[in-house]
């Protein structure tokens, strides 16, 4: 349960960041990427650890839409 109440803490985090998690890096040739805020990066580690991300996603991808 330790996991999850590290992903529960970021809710503040996302509440006052809004859209400032990261910045477009235009860097031509080459496509661009966001660069992410270091909390965005930990974040998305600690949601990495808990193995909350369904990681069997191909037969998702085949279904249609149910809109």
């Amino acid at each position: 349960m330790q996991q999850y109440d590290k992903v529960l803490s970021y809710i503040d985090f996302f509440s006052a960041a809004g859209e400032d998690v990261g910045t477009w890096v235009h860097n031509p040739p080459y496509f661009p990427y966001v660069n992410y805020s270091k909390e965005m990066s930990f974040f998305i580690h600690e949601v990495n650890e808990t193995n909350l991300m369904d990681t069997e996603y191909l037969p998702y991808l085949g279904k249609p839409s149910p809109l």
